[in-house]
């Protein structure tokens, strides 16, 4: 059922902000996600009708920068504690992710302790449970060191008496294109996560989009009879339309066939915005260059 008006929400890093916008704007979208990323035993374990988003941007002590893209805290149901987990969005493959990812947990650690110290003037007895995980959503095969403990330079004789006193990290890598279609959606992670998969999946650079489009009816559904379903639909034509070569008008017949005629109209409408918002750049970046060359002269 409708419930929003096409809008453009959508940044220059196309795959990171549909990420973000999908399964950090909508609940039933990231609490998909992280269930299925999370090891089986402490997602059963984990109330994720209370998880709450945190703030995933950090200052490391030698003021750089660091962004997670999505960062939840989820309780447990029968203890008083809780989970804070991290996803990341990957394009492209980075041998180094599971020394990135153990940058990320300890930045997140400290930033606890730092509280707990403001607050009650001492470190706290324990530290929080931090679960990172990346979803690669790139063609190209991922490296295959996922550990910390393999990317260490150390000479192999002395690994096994070495290891036990390092740091180490067994980073979970969620690889889309290397799992079938049919296994992601028999994951039973919901009709939101499951299409942001296959859009991460197959929508850059298709030509054949809307086929797939017709192909994933049952989720679409599912989807749009969700509170904030067709809001999320819209963010999904969004991407589609911007990072695919398949023609606008058969994208928004697909979403038709399946939808209706209003979410025909409104994947054009998407479309219409975004040929406005490419004008209005082309314009800006015209004047810009312009008074550039006056300064010149």
């Amino acid at each position: 059922m409708p419930d929003s008006t096409p809008r453009l929400r959508l940044g220059h890093k196309l795959h990171d902000s549909f990420f973000r916008a999908l399964y950090g704007g909508h609940p039933a979208a990231s609490a998909g996600l992280l269930r299925c990323a999370l090891p089986s035993a402490l997602a059963a374990a984990l109330d994720f009708d209370r998880m709450a988003p945190l703030g995933g941007d950090f200052v490391t002590r030698a003021l750089r920068r660091r962004q997670v893209d999505l960062l939840y805290t989820v309780p447990f149901r029968d203890h008083a504690a809780e989970v804070v987990c991290i996803a990341e969005q990957q394009r492209d493959p980075v041998r180094l992710m599971a020394w990135r990812a153990t940058e990320y947990v300890t930045l997140v650690m400290r930033a606890a302790v730092d509280r707990h110290r403001a607050e009650h003037g001492r470190e706290p007895p324990t530290l929080p449970l931090v679960v990172p995980t990346v979803l690669y959503t790139g063609r190209r095969r991922w490296p295959a060191r996922c550990a910390l403990r393999e990317l260490f330079a150390l000479p192999e004789p002395l690994r096994e008496s070495v290891i036990p006193r390092l740091l180490d990290l067994d980073l979970h890598v969620d690889a889309l294109h290397a799992t079938p279609d049919e296994t992601l959606r028999a994951r039973g992670a919901g009709p939101l996560a499951t299409l942001g998969w296959l859009l991460l999946k197959w929508a850059p650079g298709v030509s054949d989009l809307a086929d797939r489009v017709r192909d994933w009816g049952a989720e679409l559904r599912a989807a749009d009879a969700l509170p904030g379903g067709r809001d999320a639909i819209n963010l999904m034509a969004e991407y589609s339309l911007q990072v695919s070569e398949s023609p606008q008008d058969a994208i928004a017949a697909a979403f038709g066939d399946i939808l209706g005629t209003d979410a025909e109209e409104m994947v054009m409408t998407t479309g219409q915005l975004l040929r406005e918002q490419g004008r209005a750049e082309g314009k800006a970046e015209g004047k810009a260059e312009g008074k550039a060359e006056g300064k010149a002269e």
